[in-house]
């Protein structure tokens, strides 16, 4: 099932992705295809979804802020068992206090994400700088009637998406959020740019997407070790 060091995959929120792993366990493999599937295309409905809502609903976000928005909301909540705590919804308190404003709250958090992942100094600045041009702009950061406009997209990204990406079950989610997104920026218009996501049944891949496929063919063979090879 995996590694926990507290019952926090009882909650609520995290519940219904625990009993997705629990049941996946006892799956064949031509069940857990069909049910890839199906995730599969629910991911580009939620996805697809999830872009048209704040749209319509948020004023003020340019394409590359909803990216933003997205992307760090995810970074944010996936957490590293045991050293960085996934953020909750509750921690978000739509405040004006210096350096305590939800913006600042997820980049402190999505710092502490790439520090225990060790990303490259000069990557890891890239990401945290292109995030703070949204995450800490005065208006998505200003409550109104108590919740700011970034505490009410992460709500939305975590109630929508948050389900897909704990779960895994071998999908390339990581794919499919960047296939998405490109597509929510202008200049993708010009087919040339279209980004094509290698085939699942592939599992040769340059890693010059997301690298979601490799991962999810790497723990499929860690799967398969574990249940033939008995030497150690």
């Amino acid at each position: 099932m995996g590694d926990f060091t507290d019952l926090s995959f009882l909650r609520n929120e995290n519940f219904d992705a625990f009993v997705e792993r629990l049941n996946a366990l006892s799956m064949t493999p031509q069940e857990l295809e069909r049910l890839r599937q199906i995730r599969e295309d629910e991911i580009t409905t939620s996805l697809v979804k999830l872009n048209s809502d704040i749209y319509k609903d948020e004023k003020g976000l340019s394409e590359s802020d909803r990216v933003h928005l997205v992307s760090a909301s995810i970074i944010a909540t996936i957490g590293i068992a045991g050293k960085v705590a996934p953020l909750e919804k509750s921690e978000l308190k739509s405040k004006l206090e210096k350096n305590n404003r939800d913006g600042d709250i997820m980049i402190r958090k999505i710092q502490g994400f790439l520090d225990e992942k060790s990303i490259p100094d000069t990557k890891k600045e890239l990401i945290i700088r292109a995030l703070q041009n949204t995450l800490q702009t005065e208006n998505i950061n200003k409550p109104i009637e108590g919740e700011s406009q970034l505490k009410r997209v992460f709500r939305k990204v975590v109630d929508d998406l948050g389900l897909y990406y704990k779960i895994g079950l071998t999908t390339d989610f990581t794919g499919k959020l960047l296939n998405e997104m490109y597509s929510w920026l202008g200049f993708t218009q010009d087919k040339l740019n279209d980004v094509v996501l290698t085939p699942s049944y592939y599992v040769w891949d340059f890693a010059t997407g997301s690298a979601g496929l490799l991962v999810a063919a790497m723990n499929e063979m860690l799967i398969d070790a574990k249940e033939k090879c008995k030497s150690p």
